[in-house]
């Protein structure tokens, strides 16, 4: 009884929406077989960059040099200024002879070849004092005959304490080197490296300033490698159809006379949708000037984008056309 109820329900609201059981389905089939879109066009939006990264102080203290300048074009590694390091240069430099000192400790036999020619001395002398009684018993007394052999049990001993410190001198030489990679990573902290390749976007500090435990110092903006974002509406597209699709990106030059063109791919879809869109993110390699070597595309600049539905993605990005507007 109450699956004939249920069935009937179903069944009356199926004949109130499309008159039959049947229409209800057809209707779900007819809206699932709906052609998308087969292109997307997106408008108003714009580049930013990938790594945007403020170098800050890894210890504090004054900044005693500053190398580069806004407007040099650096690599990851590349070093931009100094603190002050003059006590931890002095820690790693003994940090280096204690661990020459252990080294070569490390490195001699002496103490082991010393303890082997006692053992032998000490092992003929007792041989010659039981030779000696065995001849003539009243040559060596018994007390003496037992410290003589005492003294090459001693050195048998002594000979198993020089391998042992030997072994000890091994593992000193990996405590040394470990304090002077410590004193090494205490004096790279004073050191400001770029963590990116980029432009030095600014320099916040002057040579002689404190700087404090974390302060920024500089500022370094990748350029080679961008991001355009824009954002979709969503009655256009669900983010699984947008996702790894074509994109036909039109960037507009700072100058507003000219637009570069370039093809990429959806690599993000954001998957919170407000205001009826989302945003998604295509990276994109940046392109030089010929004529001056400066990039040309500039985080911040605007971008229309369109999306085609109908070819799968590219798998690199890559700068086709530049072309007045």
């Amino acid at each position: 009884m109450l699956y004939s109820f249920r069935f009937f329900s179903v069944a009356l609201m199926a004949l109130v929406a499309g008159g039959s059981p049947l229409a209800f389905g057809q209707v779900r089939s007819a809206a699932s077989t709906a052609q998308p879109e087969t292109t997307i066009q997106v408008k108003g939006g714009f580049v930013t960059a990938i790594k945007d990264v403020e170098l800050a102080a890894k210890e504090a203290g004054v900044l005693s040099e500053v190398i580069a300048k806004p407007g040099d074009e650096v690599a990851a590694g590349d070093l931009l200024g100094k603190m002050d390091d003059a006590d931890a240069m002095i820690r790693v430099e003994a940090a280096k002879a204690e661990l020459e000192v252990a080294v070569t400790q490390a490195e001699s036999q002496a103490e082991i070849i010393a303890a082997k020619h006692m053992e032998g001395v000490a092992k003929a002398e007792y041989e010659t004092s039981v030779n000696i009684r065995n001849r003539n018993p009243d040559a060596i007394s018994e007390t003496q005959l037992r410290r003589d052999e005492l003294q090459w049990r001693r050195s048998i001993a002594q000979g198993e304490v020089a391998k042992m410190e030997h072994t000890m001198h091994g593992k000193t030489v990996l405590v040394k080197a470990a304090q002077l990679k410590a004193a090494e990573n205490e004096l790279s902290k004073r050191q400001l490296k770029s963590s990116v390749s980029g432009i030095v976007e600014d320099i916040f500090k002057d040579e002689g300033e404190w700087v404090a435990l974390g302060e920024r110092v500089a500022r370094v903006v990748q350029m080679d490698r961008l991001r355009v974002v824009g954002f979709v509406q969503a009655k256009y597209g669900h983010q699984d159809d947008v996702i790894g699709r074509q994109v036909q990106i039109s960037v507009v030059l700072p100058n507003r006379t000219e637009v570069l063109k370039t093809v990429g791919t959806v690599d993000y879809v954001s998957p919170v949708v407000a205001n009826n869109e989302y945003r998604i993110h295509c990276d994109i390699d940046n392109v030089q000037d010929p004529r001056t070597g400066r990039w040309m595309i500039n985080p911040g600049v605007r971008a229309d984008l369109q999306i085609n539905m109908a070819q799968p993605a590219v798998s690199r990005n890559k700068v086709d056309v530049r072309e007045s507007r």
